[in-house]
């Protein structure tokens, strides 16, 4: 008898320090957060993916500020060119991973796509004025994305024509973007130099030509 009320006082002492310990974490009495996901910055911010919400913190370090507090999943931020927004994936409205926007110092979300299937921002156009994001919406193979165009003020998404899409990046001066053409998901494969291994390419809008920058038959990615 002895013996199984000092194994339950023992558990209940276990178990007391690991609830301690996530709570720690998770309000900010000192333990540091972990685990956290997608960085984007502007400026001296920093806006990351941690617990299913998002938060920023200062690049030179500081106390994170939580943005999101929905019961859903918020990921995959990224500012725009000045900073005021934050684009997002959220699920709200019974719409997994759809798309948003927010204010970068939290506030109330704007629907942008409403599509049963996902859209993650990739990119904001360098004007501010729409966001880029990769969907399988209209894929010929649902493992592969391809890339989407809407203003961050609402309206029709619009196919951008370029194919296969999975990471971009725009030229400052809009005119070009570099991107990688199969999917993200093997960035994280130890050394993989199979069919689907990324390389960087470049799209021109203006004359909408192609142009393929790598040839390591391994990744070349972000």
């Amino acid at each position: 008898m002895k013996k199984t009320i000092i194994i339950l006082a023992l558990a209940l002492i276990v178990s007391a320090v690991i609830l301690n310990d996530t709570a720690a974490a998770a309000d900010g009495r000192g333990e540091p957060l972990r685990l956290m996901r997608r960085p984007d910055i502007h400026g001296n911010t920093i806006v990351f993916a941690w617990q299913g919400d998002l938060w920023s913190v200062p690049a030179d370090g500081g106390t994170a500020k939580r943005l999101t507090v929905h019961v859903g999943k918020e990921d995959h931020p990224k500012f725009s060119p000045d900073g005021s927004m934050i684009a997002l994936t959220g699920d709200y409205n019974e719409r997994r991973n759809s798309l948003f926007v927010i204010p970068a110092e939290g506030g109330r979300p704007e629907q942008l796509t409403w599509h049963t299937d996902s859209a993650e921002p990739v990119e904001w156009t360098p004007d501010g004025k729409s966001i880029v994001f990769r969907s399988r919406r209209n894929s010929f193979v649902a493992f592969f994305k391809q890339f989407y165009i809407v203003s961050a003020d609402g309206g029709l998404p619009v196919d951008m024509g370029i194919g296969k899409g999975s990471l971009a990046s725009f030229s400052p001066d809009g005119k070009q973007m570099a991107f990688n053409r199969h999917p993200e998901r093997f960035w994280w494969w130890k050394r993989y130099k199979g069919s689907q291994n990324q390389d960087v390419w470049t799209y021109d809008l203006e004359k909408e030509s192609y142009e393929r920058l790598t040839e390591y038959e391994g990744n070349d990615s972000w």
